[in-house]
């Protein structure tokens, strides 16, 4: 009986030991097989985030067009504007001398104004918060309840560069509702996020194109035209558009389309050209800053561009080119 039980025991040990082989033997043919498989197939690319629908393929490859001036100092202070009484009246608040005044300034006195007027400002806002990036690309917006409402806001965005920092993070953290302009990127229209549209049109004092890079160009009342927005106005206008502003802010003041706008972001470009070496250039920008004071903006912060500074060929003294203004309406 025992050695029965013994026979038996071996023969349930070999069942066990051949079964235990088999599945050995299958499993090894199939991570041989598997490895093969492995080595001769495409292993696929880790995921990445899904692009917005309808998101083009964007071309690094930006298209400069430059606007014209005429800077002859006659020409500017032929008939210069009347300052007016409110202007005059109002001598405790930071602002520029009088027209007939600046007129008659040589070049070294009218860089000084400049740099003394930029690096002052004339009125307090109560929540300043910058939107995007800390250093270029980025914008202080005045958040006072009368000027932006949170969740129920326009802005419009003007001069993009690839750079949407203060587009993407207005519209996600403020609820605003952000179109975007740069004819200069050289990219189809595209709605990037459900607040966030991009418009390869720029802004211009004119409807039409550029001879020499073919931008669709619109004023600022044809913009709003084309997104049938007649009877709504942004809250706050941001722009940055090297160089254009001093030709596109013009039509906006005498178009009057700057009227109910309540906040106006602008990146003003002094660039360094032979015409700045003339009072005329210097002047006539002057005049411009002194038109957006009468309309009732007043300066509540401003950057310094520290990417654009050149040495004046008059006075051999370091310029700061480009100076980033927040104006709010106070009046």
């Amino acid at each position: 009986m025992f050695y029965r039980g013994v026979r038996k025991f071996q023969r349930r040990c070999c069942m066990i030991t051949i079964k235990h082989a088999l599945i050995v033997f299958f499993v090894g043919m199939f991570v041989v097989l598997t490895s093969a498989w492995m080595l001769n197939t495409e292993i696929p690319a880790p995921l990445t985030p899904a692009p917005v629908i309808g998101a083009p393929l964007i071309v690094p490859k930006r298209i400069f067009s430059r606007p014209k001036w005429d800077f002859t100092l006659k020409r500017i202070c032929r008939n210069p504007p009347a300052d007016s009484i409110q202007q005059e009246n109002l001598t405790m608040e930071h602002q520029l001398p009088s027209h007939t005044h600046l007129c008659s300034l040589p070049v070294p006195q009218i860089e000084r104004t400049y740099a003394w007027y930029f690096n002052n400002i004339q009125t307090i806002c109560g929540h300043l918060k910058r939107f995007g990036k800390v250093n270029d690309g980025g914008w202080d917006v005045c958040l006072e309840k009368n000027l932006v409402q949170k969740n129920n806001c326009l802005v419009y965005s003007f001069g993009i560069d690839f750079d949407f920092s203060f587009d993407d993070q207005i519209s996600e953290e403020w609820g605003c509702t952000v179109h975007s302009f740069d004819p200069s990127m050289n990219t189809p229209s595209y709605r990037r996020s459900s607040k966030v549209f991009f418009h390869n049109i720029g802004l211009s004092n004119f409807n039409g194109t550029t001879p020499d890079a073919n931008w669709t160009m619109l004023t600022f009342q044809g913009l709003r035209q084309r997104l049938h927005h007649q009877k709504v106005l942004p809250d706050v206008i941001k722009m940055d558009i090297e160089d254009w502003e001093w030709h596109v802010i013009p039509e906006m003041l005498s178009s009057k389309s700057l009227n109910g706008i309540k906040q106006f972001l602008v990146e003003f470009h002094f660039s360094n050209i032979p015409e700045a070496d003339s009072e005329g250039f210097w002047i006539s920008k002057l005049f411009l800053i002194k038109e957006i004071y009468a309309m009732g903006f007043r300066m509540t912060w401003a950057t310094r561009n520290l990417l654009n500074v050149w040495r004046s060929r008059v006075t051999g003294k370091d310029i700061i080119g480009c100076f980033e203004v927040t104006f709010i309406r106070r009046l």
